[in-house]
């Protein structure tokens, strides 16, 4: 496979390879390295010139676009018809708009729903004669699975003892502990919190959001219950109801719009900010007075009190803020593509828009949220751009998102239902390497897409290293962040972030603390370095791995510097910077 230079900082890297004559550690899954941070990628991942400051902008080729098909009638998944092995050209509209979600068939478990993804799956498979990849061993499954829920690489001790296990069934047994930790509300309750709270709110208390929210995805609160308190939460923030949080700023509220383009995108997967100004260039179903009519619900929000104990928090008035704070056109609240909602003068509209948003029979809300959730485990959504939902950017694989949607309201909105079945599927659990070495198979799931750790995976796994502090963590992600994080699988960080990684101070001190533990143990050679491949990647080496480490720890003195090094090689190869 292509290995990927990433810009000037290559430089640095090799001469630091030249001075310690030190080999390096090919990749699990497929990934064969030629130097720590210069590995291969799929092939899909191609590398450009450097231009400060993105040293290498690493960005997957995007295939060509499938041609459209016509959205299948709705029936129970278990009489689902196939895709049509003829679709409509590109260009051809398709003639149905969003339908509400029809009433699911049988309830299914999240096993059964796991071979009803693998089946829907295998069609579009068999339809294009795209091979699949095998699946995944258990290192690779191991990691990924512990990224993908936990938001972290796995412990020494949860390698190991998943690696060493003969059990038939503890791929399953794995997904279950791990929904059952605290650790998956923590990583769910992150991701949200990024979706809604876009940058620093001066003199908010946005931290109170985000536990609030580890809090409902922990104790696996019901999604339409938790969405509809984030669209009509009201009150203090402090009295335990920071579900608003996101819609304030410093002294005053989000405008309409704002929040509009939050809630739509985010609860809705539907993209209609280009409705705000002028009827949408592309949806000719979405009019300038739709985008209105939404924003319609937000328009009477204000901010109440200055903070403070039980102070802050946001009401609704009885009448719509001023023209000069609304950028939107005021029009009576409607829902998009529905109808008008008759509503009191002096009642809050927003509770009557989230029964609408969070109903089951909604057009948008149980896709979205199993498009959205698809894609995070995914690296991209059965419809894409997640928040592209519309009648002409249609899903991959039509069945498949309807199966999921009804089967997410089925069962009662159950997020945890939903990524035991994905997590359990084949689909899921295939090699990030391509069967037939063709660029774009990911799209088709036909193998794992490779994915760049979110800033808050990257710092998380270096904590759970021991090579950094909790309290650096904000400052950390905010470094990091420097591209559209939707697109997790282009690499998009740059020689700042690169250098830190190979510089810093701070993981230099981590580093020598680890190997100092390490040597204190008194574990022969071979033992000291699976300790090492367990904490850094989740996997023992490979016979050449180990043949080649052995050799240079052999002739490096002291021990420490050597092992150093070691560890230094594999915290900056892309194995650890790419959940695999």
């Amino acid at each position: 496979m292509t290995a990927v230079l990433l810009g000037g900082a290559i430089a640095l890297v090799e001469f630091a390879i030249r001075e310690a004559a030190l080999p390096v550690a090919s990749a699990a899954a497929g990934i064969e390295e030629t130097s720590p941070i210069a590995e291969s990628a799929p092939s899909s991942v191609e590398t450009k010139p450097a231009v400060a400051p993105k040293a290498n902008e690493v960005q997957a080729v995007e295939p060509p676009r499938e041609p459209e098909q016509t959205p299948p009638p709705a029936v129970p998944i278990e009489k689902a018809a196939p895709v049509a092995p003829v679709p409509a050209p590109r260009n051809e509209a398709p003639p149905e708009k969003f339908q509400p979600v029809p009433p699911a068939g049988d309830q299914l478990d999240a096993q059964a729903l796991a071979r009803f993804i693998d089946s829907e799956v295998r069609k579009k498979l068999d339809s294009t004669q795209l091979k699949s990849a095998p699946l995944a061993d258990d290192a690779e499954f191991l990691r990924r699975v512990y990224l993908d829920l936990h938001g972290i690489i796995p412990t020494v001790a949860q390698a190991t003892a998943f690696l060493d296990s003969k059990a038939p069934d503890k791929r399953a047994k794995l997904i279950d502990e791990l929904l059952e930790s605290e650790h998956y509300g923590r990583n769910f309750g992150d991701i949200w919190f990024r979706l809604l709270v876009n940058g620093p709110r001066e003199k908010i208390p946005v931290g109170l959001l985000r536990t609030w929210l580890v809090k409902q995805f922990n104790a696996n609160r019901p999604w339409d219950q938790l969405a509809s308190d984030l669209i009509a939460a009201t009150g203090p923030v402090m009295a335990d109801n920071p579900a608003m949080i996101y819609m304030l700023r410093a002294n005053t509220t989000l405008n309409s719009s704002e929040i509009t383009n939050i809630v739509t995108s985010r609860l809705l997967g539907v993209n209609i900010q280009c409705a705000q100004c002028h009827n949408h260039p592309y949806v000719e179903s979405w009019k300038k007075a739709d985008y209105a009519g939404m924003a319609a619900f937000f328009t009477r929000l204000s901010r109440n009190g200055p903070g403070g104990s039980g102070g802050m928090g946001l009401i609704d008035k009885a009448k719509p803020r001023s023209k000069s704070a609304e950028p939107v056109k005021e029009v009576p609240a409607k829902f998009l593509g529905g109808e008008q909602p008759k509503i009191d003068s002096d009642q809050s509209v927003r509770p009557t828009f989230a029964a609408w948003a969070t109903s089951p029979k909604n057009p948008y809300f149980a896709r979205a949220i199993a498009n959205r959730t698809w894609g995070h485990f995914f690296g991209r959504g059965l419809v894409n751009p997640i928040d592209g939902m519309s009648e002409i950017n249609p899903p991959t694989h039509p069945q498949l998102l309807q199966g999921l949607g009804e089967q997410l309201v089925a069962n009662g909105f159950d997020l945890k239902f939903l990524a035991r079945a994905i997590c359990n599927s084949q689909a899921y659990q295939r090699s990030s390497k391509a069967a037939d070495g063709r660029d774009d198979s990911d799209r088709l799931y036909a193998r794992m897409a490779m994915r760049v750790l979110t800033p808050e995976q990257l710092f998380d796994s270096f904590a759970a290293l021991s090579v950094v502090k909790a309290e650096g963590r904000n400052e950390f992600t905010q470094f990091f962040r420097t591209g559209d994080e939707d697109s997790v699988t282009e690499y998009e960080r740059g020689i700042p972030q690169l250098l830190r990684l190979i510089n810093s101070p701070l993981l230099e001190t981590g580093r020598q603390d680890i190997v100092k533990k390490l040597l204190a143990a008194g574990r022969p050679p071979a033992e000291l370095l699976d300790q090492l491949y367990l904490s850094v990647l989740a996997r023992r080496p490979t016979p050449q791995e180990r043949a080649q480490m052995a050799a240079y720890l052999k002739q490096t003195a002291p021990p420490a510097k050597g092992y150093g090094d070691v560890l230094w090689v594999l915290m900056n190869s892309s194995e650890f910077s790419l959940n695999h």
